[in-house]
């Protein structure tokens, strides 16, 4: 049942999207790539190299481009291009730069810890934005490589540094296979060979690089309740603005930073079922956390 409705709605996002949705659907179906889509609302021809791409545009991601010679894809933020290996199935291009969901997040001049760097597209994002320094964290090898590409595609090597490691509420190392392709859905599990990957607590974190206040940004698949719950109030009040995507409901977090001295609002929570985490229905939405001045 769930095929027949995620069909449907795909069917009907293409219509929506693509003057030509037909002949789009039907290159899809019997998987002839590349294709040609005509947006329906500009006219504009864009090359579709893959299912993932074309449901990306019907997303909203209207003014991507494929480059087929590099295997790149392009978005424009504030009319400037940025450049994207590794997007064809992987990051969440729609999320940062066509739905721009961190757009209430203010960085301009603020040091950024970005947990759950993926592909390095919001790393990206809040550096166009303005960022003075962006500490981008991903454990999963593959889509560490592809962000510190993207880093250098977009030269931005002075202002981003991505590192190789996850978030919880205790130092240690996991084991990830590096030969796995993650997607921004999978969690952080251990696998039975693979590379030991550094596993840091904020505290740790924010110790090693030196960071004394900073904005924070959290997507990391359920390890923001074990990484913030573990964290001291003293710690949590060095950061001046907060976005935490929730996957599991809001309460305790909510609790723990009006306890620590911030003024939170949320998105309200909508049900989701993601096959690659443990727990896998959520409740998922958006915290929204600026410290009191007062503090």
């Amino acid at each position: 049942m769930r095929g027949v409705w995620e069909g449907a709605l795909a069917f009907s996002a293409y219509r929506r999207t693509f003057k030509n949705y037909r002949s789009v659907i039907f290159h899809i179906e019997t998987r002839q790539y590349p294709l040609l889509g005509v947006v329906r609302k500009t006219g504009r021809k864009i090359l579709i190299p893959s299912h993932s791409f074309a449901f990306q545009i019907a997303r909203g991601l209207l003014d991507a481009d494929y480059h087929s010679e590099s295997g790149l894809v392009s978005v424009k933020l504030n009319g400037k291009p940025f450049f994207f290996s590794g997007a064809l199935g992987n990051g969440d291009l729609v999320g940062v730069f066509a739905r721009r969901e961190y757009s209430s997040l203010e960085v301009s001049g603020q040091n950024v810890i970005d947990i759950g760097a993926n592909i390095g597209d919001s790393a990206i994002y809040f550096a166009a934005m303005g960022a003075k320094h962006v500490y981008a964290l991903e454990p999963f090898p593959s889509s560490y490589e592809y962000a510190k590409k993207n880093v250098e595609i977009n030269h931005l090597r002075e202002k981003i540094t991505i590192i190789n490691a996850g978030l919880s509420d205790a130092d240690g190392d996991i084991t990830i296979d590096p030969a796995f392709e993650n997607t921004p859905m999978h969690q952080m599990t251990s696998s039975n060979s693979g590379i030991r990957v550094p596993v840091l607590s904020l505290k740790r974190l924010m110790a090693d690089y030196g960071i004394t206040d900073a904005v924070l940004k959290m997507d990391c698949e359920g390890f923001e309740y074990p990484s913030i719950l573990s964290s001291s109030p003293e710690l949590l009040q060095r950061f001046r603005r907060i976005q935490i995507e929730y996957h599991y409901g809001t309460d305790k977090l909510l609790d723990k930073l009006r306890k620590s001295g911030f003024t939170v609002s949320f998105t309200r929570r909508r049900s989701s079922f993601n096959k690659y985490v443990s727990r896998p229905h959520m409740s998922v939405g958006y915290i929204f956390a600026t410290r009191n001045t007062s503090n």
